[in-house]
C-alpha cells in the first residue's frame, strides 16, 4: 500500500511538473529531462509512469479537464441564482488561468502545433457549453430577463475568461507565473455594468458582480 502510494505521489508531481513545463515553454521545448526536474523526480520514474511526452501531455489535460469540470458542477449546485453562477464561473476560471498551471497548460496545448493530441476538443467549447447551460437555467429561474441575447452573454462571459488568460501571459506568449497576475477587479466592473441590463429588478440585488463563494479551488 505504501509503494503504490508513493508511485501515486510521484505521478501527480510529475503531472504538475509537466504543466508547470508544458505552460511556460510550450510542448515542443518541454523536454522530458526538464519535466523530471520540475517534479523531482528522475526519468526512470517518469518512463514508468508515462511511456511518451504525447501521453503525459494528456495525462495533464485530463487532469486539467476532470478538474474543470468538477469546479463547474459544484458551482452550479449550490442554491443561488444561475446568472450568478455564470458570474462566479467566469470569476473562478479567470482565477485558475492566472494561477492554476493545469488549466494554463491545458489551454496551450490545446492550442500547440506541435501536440499531435491537440484535435481534442478545446476547454473553451466545454466552458462555453456550461455557461450557455446556465443561462437557460438563469431565464427558468428569473434571473435573467427573457428577453435576453443568450449568445451574447455567453459570447461577453467567455471574453472574460479569454482576457484573464490575455492578462496573465507575457508578450512573448509564456507564462507570467501564479505571483505576477493581479485580481480581476476589472471582471467585476464588467459585471456591475451589465447585470442591470440582463436581471428582472427585483432579481438584481440578489445578484453580486464580485461573485460569490470565490474560496472555490
Amino acid at each position: 500500500m505504501e509503494q503504490q502510494e508513493r508511485a501515486e505521489r510521484t505521478r501527480r508531481a510529475l503531472i504538475r511538473g509537466a504543466a508547470d513545463v508544458f505552460d511556460r515553454i510550450g510542448y515542443e521545448r518541454a523536454t522530458l529531462s526538464r519535466i523530471s526536474a520540475a517534479a523531482g523526480a528522475t526519468k526512470g520514474a517518469l518512463y514508468f509512469h508515462f511511456s511518451t511526452k504525447a501521453d503525459l501531455a494528456q495525462a495533464v489535460r485530463d487532469e486539467a479537464r476532470a478538474a474543470s469540470t468538477a469546479a463547474v458542477e459544484a458551482l452550479a449546485e449550490r442554491p443561488v441564482l444561475a446568472l450568478q453562477t455564470v458570474v462566479d464561473l467566469t470569476h473562478h476560471l479567470a482565477r485558475a488561468l492566472r494561477t492554476d498551471p493545469l488549466t494554463r497548460a491545458d489551454v496551450r496545448l490545446s492550442r500547440d502545433a506541435e501536440f499531435p493530441e491537440r484535435s481534442r476538443p478545446d476547454c473553451y467549447e466545454e466552458w462555453a457549453a456550461a455557461v450557455r447551460s446556465l443561462l437557460q437555467r438563469a431565464k427558468a429561474d428569473g434571473s435573467l430577463l427573457p428577453d435576453a441575447d443568450e449568445d451574447a452573454v455567453a459570447a461577453l462571459a467567455l471574453s472574460l475568461i479569454a482576457g484573464a488568460e490575455l492578462f496573465s501571459r507575457d508578450g512573448e506568449g509564456e507564462g507570467t507565473g501564479a505571483g505576477d497576475g493581479a485580481d480581476a477587479d476589472w471582471i467585476t466592473r464588467v459585471w456591475g455594468l451589465v447585470l442591470p441590463r440582463l436581471a428582472p429588478a427585483d432579481r438584481l440585488p440578489l445578484l453580486r458582480p464580485a461573485g460569490v463563494g470565490k474560496t472555490l479551488r
